[in-house]
This record gives structure tokens, sequence and C-alpha cells, in this order.
């Protein structure tokens, strides 16, 4: 049966799921937290295993983290976390990220630490998923239901629901007091809120400058290493519902090997939020418009009427609105150029040749 709920219905439902998440963190975050308070205050280092969105999420949150709860944060795929020579501990909090909770991956890695008794917590969008019942410890995503397997709304509540486990264990902690926990929280609500504002910007900015994206071999996400995160997310998003190769790459790197290999038909997208890279964007821009006539930069500063310029809360959670602007390019490039974005995946021949999720 074909999908009535398009990828942009998916987007516009994000900032309420934001805001539930927020409200009901009582319920389904600190509580989990306060169940194993003794543990929480031992604990010395986290380390966040998912694939995919999960991996790019829980690598959006992870800098926040370490900001907010003074703890080392590390985020592994489940192959590296496989590979990881650090040795297991019982003052480490291992968290364990998937959105339908049958990543097999993941499940294998979250049954290994938990059976050897080690401090686990599973993330995924409902109680009753394979990953939350192996676990002891389940938060919910606040994902709700997600109609599309290209996941946008998964992306961003996954990201929050991690950056608010940060904040509840800082609280428990005593790092933080309430009043800062409000304050970040209310940070993350203006951010929601905005990005309302930013899909129609965004629409009316492809109107003029879609065709070159669509046009090139390549889109290149470029930006520092507080937006990497949502860079990495970006690429596979635009690889997944448009159908066009994209590489993430930290600002300093795009400006080393890389440069070597820019053609105009590579489009490079620099996420700027400003800082202290902001002239390193500009100078990679100006060259890729100049040279390569094939260069925009989304964000706080921008060169010409190509780019799209937006204000943004510069905060914790500028995420959100950097994010948004890549979901409805991918959904706006994809509908464009002609892919059937409603009709039901058939996946048949390629869970033929390879699984990565239970009942795959």
């Amino acid at each position: 049966m074909e999908n009535s709920v398009t990828i942009l219905d998916c987007i516009q439902r994000i900032p309420s799921l934001i805001e539930k998440i927020i409200v009901e963190k009582d319920i389904n975050i600190a509580k989990v937290l306060k169940k194993n308070q003794e543990k929480v205050i031992q604990i010395n280092k986290i380390i966040i295993v998912g694939s995919g969105t999960s991996d790019t999420a829980a690598r959006t949150a992870k800098n926040f983290i370490i900001r907010i709860t003074k703890i080392p944060t590390f985020v592994y795929t489940p192959s590296e976390f496989e590979l990881d020579t650090v040795e297991k501990n019982s003052e480490t909090l291992y968290i364990f990220v998937s959105q339908t909770g049958t990543s097999k991956m993941t499940r294998k890695a979250a049954q290994e630490m938990n059976s050897q008794n080690y401090f686990t917590i599973a993330i995924s969008e409902s109680a009753t998923t394979l990953l939350a019942t192996e676990i002891p410890n389940h938060i919910l995503m606040g994902v709700g239901y997600e109609e599309h397997p290209t996941r946008t709304i998964g992306y961003t509540t996954t990201a929050m629901t991690l950056m608010a486990l940060g904040i509840e264990l800082a609280l428990i902690r005593e790092v933080i007091d309430i009043k800062k926990a409000n304050q970040l929280y209310q940070q993350a609500l203006k951010a929601a809120q905005h990005q309302k504002e930013l899909v129609p910007q965004t629409m009316a900015w492809l109107d003029k400058n879609r065709r070159k994206m669509m046009r090139s071999s390549c889109i290149f996400f470029i930006t520092s290493e507080e937006l990497m995160g949502v860079a990495k997310e970006s690429a596979m998003k635009i690889w997944e519902i448009p159908q066009i190769p994209a590489i993430a790459y930290e600002i300093e790197e795009s400006l080393h090997g890389p440069n070597y290999g820019y053609t105009p038909n590579h489009c490079v997208i620099v996420l700027n939020d400003g800082g202290s890279n902001e002239n390193k964007y500009l100078a990679l821009t100006n060259y890729m418009k100049d040279i390569k006539q094939n260069g925009f930069i989304i964000g706080k500063t921008t060169i010409d009427e190509e780019d799209l310029l937006f204000s943004f809360e510069e905060n914790e959670f500028k995420f959100i609105e950097f994010s948004v602007v890549i979901q409805v390019l991918a959904y706006r490039l994809a509908l464009d150029g002609g892919r059937d974005l409603l009709s039901p995946h058939d996946n048949s021949v390629m869970y033929s040749y390879f699984t990565t999720h239970e009942g795959d």
C-alpha cells in the first residue's frame, strides 16, 4: 500500500516531538538514572554504540555530553566497538542505540556487555523492541512511529534524547543545578520552534538554487567539529534519499588532500556556525564559487544570493536548525529528481545478499 505520509510531513513533526522528549524526561530518562543512582555516581566514562543514523546522532550529541557531564564520552559503530582494545570496566556507562531495536551488531554488543553485568542502557523507538527487552534499562527515543526508513525524525530525536540524558546525568551528579538544566531545555525548545520557519525558507532557497546540486556527481558537506555529526548525517541523507553520493569533511581536512580533487562536478556545501573557522569556510566557498562554479555556504555568514543565510539559536542545540535544512534539501532533491518516495520499499533482492537487522 502506498504511504500517504511524506518525508516532509515527518520533518514537520520534529518540533513537537522535541517538546515531548523534554516534557517526559522525568518519567523516561531521569527515572532510569535514579533507579541506578549508585552506578551513575561512579561513572568515569561513557561509550555510545550505534550504526547509521544512530551513529551520526550520537556523534552530534557527544561534545555536549562531555561539556555538561565532565565525563569523557566516546562513540563507536558496533564493528569498532567489537575491535576496541580498551578494557571494559564497571565504571563505564554503555549506551546502545537502535531506532527499531533490531540492529544485529548493536544488539550483539549490548548483549555481551549486559551478560558481564556492566551498566547498560538501550535507546530505541518503543519498550517492546528486541533491544529494549534484552537490556534491563531502556529509554524511549521519542521518535514515535516514523513512516520512512530514511530517518529524519529519528536522527533529531535520538540526538536530543542523548543530550537530555547528559543533562539528567549532570543533575544527579550535581555538576549542574536545576536552573541550568531548565535553561538548556528552553534553548532546545527555542531551536525547535525556529525549525518551523526554516522549512519554508529552505524550500524557497531551493526553488532557485537546486539545479547545480542535482547536476553534481558528489556533494561535500564541510564544517567544524561541533557540527560534524550533522555533516555526516547530511551526507548519509543525500545518498539515501536523492541517491547522490555525498561525503562529510571537517574544514581543515577539506583543505588538505581533497583540495587536489575538487572538480566542477563536485558541489561543496559549507555549514557555517561562525566561530574561529569562519574565514576558512568563506575561503573554501569562494574558491568553489570562483574556480569550480559549484559552492554554497549556509548559516551565519554568506557570500552571495545563491547561499542560504539564516539566524540560529547560538547555543548547544543549533544542530536542530542546521539539520532541518539538510533534511528538506534531501527531500526536495529527490522529489525534483523524480524519485518515488511514497511507494513501499521492496528490499527483497538486497536482503537475499545481506541483512543488517533482525527480520530483514
